[in-house]
């Protein structure tokens, strides 16, 4: 569909073979915008909304490849952002929250066999271990999981927990008389 000789509407848009499907979807202004698919080299790449030729909204991402699922969620001007389900190699990965393509905000992260390993707070794709400062091991257990290694060293209490292989170390806070996070 065109309007003021621009694609406006409903439209599918062909490789330069003239044969293999580009895009197919809804146009405004001559760009990709609302409902669509996006296609590489024959194969689905993206299916969901777009807003000026960018993934935005709800969408699909697939890998090129293979055709697995590689995230299912928000997306804002072409990049994760909102709540989604992160996949690596058709398993889920990671379900929470996304900022600027990045894992950011409360979410999970599973191993590759599917189970949840860890439930917490992310921060720049990463976990935000900085966010557990000066909380107790109990509180920290509650996010961390199982613990592999547990010993006291010069007033420290060092734990590593198992899902993560990540190291907490704990200094005894004066006025409580309890272990707090320290690094």
């Amino acid at each position: 569909q065109f309007a003021n000789d621009t694609r406006n509407g409903n439209g599918v848009e062909y490789e330069a073979d003239g044969t293999s499907i580009l895009y197919e979807g809804a146009f405004k202004d001559g760009v990709y915008s609302g409902e669509g698919k996006l296609y590489s080299n024959g194969n689905l790449l993206y299916s969901g909304n777009f807003s000026n030729g960018k993934y935005d909204g709800q969408g699909n991402l697939y890998d090129n490849d293979t055709g697995l699922l590689v995230y299912a969620g928000e997306f804002s001007n072409g990049v994760y952002s909102g709540t989604g389900k992160l996949y690596e190699k058709g398993t889920l990965a990671y379900t929470g929250e996304f900022e600027n393509g990045k894992k950011q905000g409360t979410g999970d992260k599973f191993d590759i066999l599917g189970s949840k390993i860890f439930s917490g707070t992310f921060r720049n794709d990463s976990i935000d271990y900085i966010a557990y400062l000066g909380k107790s091991p109990d509180d920290i257990a509650e996010e961390f999981g199982q613990e592999s290694f547990r010993t006291e060293v010069d007033n420290h209490l060092i734990i590593t927990y198992l899902s993560l292989d990540a190291s907490m170390v704990f200094k005894v806070d004066e006025t409580t008389n309890s272990y707090v996070c320290e690094k």
